[in-house]
């Protein structure tokens, strides 16, 4: 069956944390030799063969350098450290491994180290397995930034460059992906990107569990990038509210009962339209605590509820979530919905699907005698209280059971998960299921307004959204 696509890991740096270790063991012979500034030489190594590993050295010490003595006393001293299985691993290694081989992608690795050595380095960690083809830096004559070694990786696996993605953390090892007209994925190890890495890769992630995530999506070109930069600043504001300080929360109340604000709404929101923004300039940005909430009709609105769930989060009830909605010429186009208690990331980009933590999901096949309800009631619009439980007490009849959790975002989310059937609120804002709007439709459900009619993103509205099957009252 042909892939759709492949990848290729670099070794050094990418599945083991081994660059470090090979500098503190070059750094600690050079002090043996009286060699100084070992350290900035030995970052010009990283990614290189020996070959070109050796001209470098030669090129700092001069024509007289013992190279050969060096290098054995560097490997001799390396491997009495990490041999048999004691090199450490990079965080979520076997994660993305066992992600890729359940996906069915091809693997191969392509790494500046010699054949010999690769293998004995990936037999000890116990990961040789998975591996479909190596080629190592011998195998090759030109080794990174040449892009020599990822073209005869791609011919090997039998792929066109244009559908492999290269993950690497060398400046060396991206020019080389570039160059060969791959998808490189910097995942930056010892060296911080510069202009020319943020050029040249696809994509900077912080580890390969953000690779693997970023991998799974169904859409990895521009709107992929742009997907995935919305989830690392939804990440972000996570942890904003996780590591919240209760004891200095400044609650204020907004206009109704029971509507309350804190300082961390309003920091979520600033780190958001800051950070959103800058992802997308031309967007008009709309958070439930800005004072313009104008939405254009054209063009892109980012709309957010920095914290959905105040209530909760304010009583640390652990069902709050950051919504992020985009609107494209008046249009959902993606949404994001993150649960930090949970950890739990929701996504959809229309026409592709909705997803939780990268696995794709689907709204239930139960009728409502089956199901869950879930509502909400809004204490602040007092004049539809009455309203919304006896509806409720309707569906309460006719369900399983129902269920209120506070979060307008994250009942949108259980109903495209197929975690309940039927959800409803008389009276929500555009914040409140910009996000979650898509992640139903996306998912095989339903969103309309209570009433039947199709919800709008530019005044408050009431949301039904079913799994098609579950009906209204």
């Amino acid at each position: 069956m042909k892939k759709e696509f492949a990848v290729i890991f670099d070794m050094d740096g990418v599945i083991f944390d081994s660059e470090r270790a090979y500098i503190e063991c070059m750094e600690e012979v050079a002090d043996m030799h009286g060699l100084e500034n070992m350290h900035e030489v030995a970052l010009q190594c990283i990614g290189r063969n020996e070959q070109a590993t050796k001209q470098i050295l030669m090129e700092a010490y001069g024509e007289d350098f013992a190279y050969d003595e060096y290098r054995k006393q560097s490997s001799d001293i390396f491997h009495s450290r990490y041999d048999n299985g004691r090199l450490p691993l990079k965080p979520y290694v076997n994660d993305i491994f066992e992600g890729l081989e359940k996906m069915g992608v091809p693997i191969a690795l392509a790494s500046s180290t010699r054949k010999a050595s690769v293998i004995q380095e990936l037999s000890d960690a116990g990961l040789l397995h998975y591996f479909d083809e190596l080629v190592c830096g011998d195998m090759v004559e030109k080794s990174k930034p040449s892009p020599d070694i990822f073209l005869k990786a791609c011919e090997m696996l039998g792929v066109a460059p244009e559908n492999a993605y290269v993950i690497e953390d060398s400046y060396n090892g991206i020019r080389a992906a570039f160059d060969a007209g791959t998808h490189p994925i910097m995942v930056p190890d010892i060296i911080a990107p510069d202009d020319e890495m943020r050029q040249k890769a696809e994509i900077i992630l912080p580890d390969l569990e953000r690779a693997l995530e970023y991998l799974k999506m169904p859409v990895k070109n521009e709107t992929g990038r742009l997907l995935c930069s919305i989830e690392a600043v939804a990440r972000e504001c996570g942890n904003v509210i996780l590591n919240a300080d209760r004891d200095t929360n400044v609650i204020a109340s907004k206009e109704g009962h029971a509507n309350f604000v804190t300082k961390y709404d309003k920091k979520v929101q600033d780190i958001l339209e800051d950070k959103l923004l800058k992802l997308l300039p031309e967007a008009v940005f709309v958070g439930e605590e800005g004072e313009n909430n104008e939405i254009l009709s054209s063009g892109y609105a980012f709309i957010v509820d920095p914290i959905d769930g105040t209530t909760n989060f304010i009583k640390d009830y652990h069902a709050s979530a950051i919504s992020i909605g985009l609107l494209k010429d008046g249009h959902p186009f993606l949404g994001v919905v993150y649960n930090p208690y949970l950890d739990e990331m929701f996504t959809a980009v229309s026409g592709y699907g909705s997803y939780c933590n990268g696995e794709k999901i689907h709204v239930s096949d139960k009728d409502l005698s089956n199901g869950i309800v879930l509502f909400g009631t809004a204490p602040y619009y007092e004049e539809l209280s009455r309203k919304s439980f006896d509806v409720a007490y309707d569906y309460f009849k006719r369900s399983m059971d129902i269920r209120r959790s506070g979060s307008a975002a994250l009942d949108l989310c259980s109903i495209a998960a197929g975690r309940a059937e039927l959800y409803f609120e008389l009276i929500l804002q555009p914040w409140d299921y910009a996000a979650g709007f898509l992640i139903v439709n996306e998912a095989g459900g339903k969103v309309t307004t209570f009433e039947g009619q199709e919800v709008c993103f530019d005044k408050p509205c009431s949301v039904l959204a079913t799994n098609g099957i579950a009906g209204c009252v």
